[in-house]
Order: structure tokens, then sequence, then C-alpha cells
């Protein structure tokens, strides 16, 4: 579902079909559809985030690990974690990881190829980085 949400929120799909309005040209500049899709965004986040408080006992099993792994990689290179929200849910899992990984680290995560975007959020990846490690 967040992989839904976030590709119907791009600007501008990546690929066009000749003769056919997409919804990127047809909603995707809307700020009231815009709107709306955040704040369903932000309440799958929400739910998601109370999801991984109750499996944080899970987080040593290596398949969970896996998992987890493909999450924060779809969180990282779809949200904007200048957001709170965003900001919280990419810790909890990137912290859960950790648990689960004593090596793993959030400095692989790429954050897009947009200079803005990534100038934005490598920042703040490497502040939850050092947040994370420290208090493991």
């Amino acid at each position: 579902m967040l992989s839904y949400l976030l590709a119907v929120g791009q600007p501008s799909f990546s690929f066009q079909i000749p003769n056919v309005e997409s919804n990127d040209k047809l909603y995707g500049q809307n700020k009231k559809y815009l709107a709306q899709l955040d704040s369903v965004i932000d309440l799958v986040l929400e739910r998601t985030t109370s999801y991984l408080d109750a499996i944080a006992n899970l987080a040593q099993e290596t398949d969970n690990i896996e998992e987890l792994r493909r999450l924060l990689d779809l969180l990282v290179g779809g949200l904007d974690i200048t957001r709170d929200g965003p900001y919280q849910l990419v810790s909890k899992v990137a912290s859960l990881c950790y648990e689960g990984e004593k090596n793993f680290t959030l400095l692989q995560y790429t954050v897009g190829s947009s200079t803005v975007r990534s100038t934005q959020m490598s920042p703040l990846l490497i502040k939850m980085h050092k947040e994370i490690t420290s208090a493991h």
C-alpha cells in the first residue's frame, strides 16, 4: 500500500503514454489532492510504527531483518524524512535493523538522485545513524 501511495504522489511519472493523461498530470499538481494523500500516508506511517513496536522482539530473526531492510529501502527512497512522522518511522525501522545486525548502517541508503533531496536528507540520515548507534 505504501508503495502505491508513494507512486501516485510523484510530481511526475518516469514514463508517459502518448495521448493519455496520467494521474501525475490530472492530480499531481493539485494541492488539495496532495494534501489528502499526505494525510493518508501519515496514517499508514503511524499504523506501521505501532506495528513495528509490537514486533520489535522479532528483529533478531534473519528473515525479519531482510524484510525490515526492504521496508527501510522503500521508506528512505520515497519519503521526505525532514517531516517528523516519516523521520520517526525511518528511525524506528533502522533501529530494529541495527538491533538485529550490529554492522548495519543507514549510510548505505540513497535518498534519490535529486541534488535538493540529497542535500536535505543525507545529513538527517547521518544524524539518525549516530543517534541509533549511540543508543545501542
